[in-house]
């Protein structure tokens, strides 16, 4: 390390004796120090503090392949932060003697695997965290609520797909792609929150398409279903896994769609999405759309539960039409605005959605 502190100490030398008005004198140089983790993981525990505080905090090192993974994942990670990404602090080669003294002794003792870290090995510094996604998956607690019994996403699911979809827009925005984003070693579970990581798959030199950012929002598809699709049946995550596949839009235009999809709405919110939708498009839904919604006409044929008859019969003078996609959306207005307050929203709006499955979704990939 002597050399390396050498270097450090030049670099400080220089830096505090440059005057020059333009320069940007916001950034520091860090020193780290590595502990040993009793973990199956290539992973490893440390600290990092700033020269001039030297208040340290804790970073996780990740092991990456070769030096050129690891310089240009941590590069990418830096343009793209995000609140989503996980920050990257830095690469570098591990070497042996940056290992606690006991490391190789009880490497064998502790399980870590074959690694020889005698030669060193090319790593991430990374803010810290708890778990990789794959790992964490493995636990009790992580699958106990994805599903509840109307069909809809646990809130904290809910807002991590948003946060990652956004995460992966800021990427494809910057004209970085992921390129992995179809593996759960490419996330981890930091306190409560999902994130990115080894951001950058496509070098700059290459041209970014909307094709290519098609295929890194596939990966996050494939991803999406791996871990949600805990049953054979949950027509609510197939509408959403479909959404991914809509050939008339681009991708930003796409994860636009996917953000904002009903899937990803607390009940209370789809149903203010559909009233909104009557609200903003009615006297045109039928002419516009109404040939693409044929599969859904007549749409008052089934038998209706008695609430809900009650509410289609209230006013005598009002007629439907069973043919007419506008009628449809108007008569499920209705429902949400005069359904009997003392019945839960929940329950509800998923009467609703069984009655009229993929109406809503559908129109939002649209309109």
């Amino acid at each position: 390390m002597d050399a390396e502190f050498e270097l450090f100490n030049a670099l400080k030398a220089n830096y505090d004796a440059n005057n020059k008005e333009n320069v940007v004198k916001g950034a520091v140089l860090k020193q780290f120090r590595i502990t040993l983790s009793a973990s199956t993981s290539p992973n490893f525990n440390g600290d990092l503090y700033f020269e001039r505080e030297k208040v340290p905090f804790g970073i996780r090192f990740l092991k990456v392949d070769n030096e050129l993974k690891a310089k240009k994942f941590c590069m990418r990670t830096c343009l793209t932060s995000d609140g989503a990404i996980l920050k990257a602090w830095f690469s570098k080669f591990i070497k042996q003697k940056e290992f606690p003294p006991n490391l190789f002794r009880l490497q064998g003792d502790l399980g870590l695997g074959d690694l020889d870290y005698t030669k060193g090995f090319w790593a991430i510094a990374y803010e810290t965290f708890d778990f990789i996604f794959e790992d964490w998956l493995k636990t009790k607690s992580c699958r106990s609520s994805i599903r509840n019994q109307f069909g809809n996403l646990d809130p904290w699911w809910r807002s991590q797909l948003k946060a990652i979809l956004s995460a992966v827009a800021y990427m494809h925005n910057q004209n970085i792609l992921h390129g992995s984003l179809d593996s759960k070693s490419s996330y981890v579970v930091a306190p409560g929150r999902l994130k990115i990581i080894n951001v950058g798959a496509v070098d700059f030199n290459e041209l970014v398409t909307d094709q290519l950012k098609l295929d890194d929002l596939a990966g996050l598809e494939s991803m999406f279903r791996d871990v949600l699709k805990q049953v054979d049946t949950w027509p609510e995550l197939d509408s959403f896994l479909k959404a991914f596949n809509t050939s008339k839009l681009g991708a930003t235009e796409l994860i636009v769609k996917l953000i904002n999809h009903p899937f990803l709405k607390d009940p209370e919110d789809r149903m203010k999405y559909v009233i909104d939708t009557y609200l903003d498009h009615h006297g045109s839904l039928s002419s516009l759309y109404g040939n693409e919604f044929s599969w859904a006409l007549p749409w008052n044929s089934q038998t209706l539960p008695t609430w809900i008859e009650e509410i289609y019969d209230f006013d005598k003078k009002r007629t439907y039409d069973n043919t007419s996609l506008d009628h449809l959306v108007k008569f499920m207005r209705g429902i949400f605005n005069h359904f009997p307050r003392n019945y839960a929203i929940e329950m509800v709006e998923a009467e609703v959605r069984n009655l009229y499955p993929n109406v809503i979704d559908e129109l939002h990939m649209i309109i």
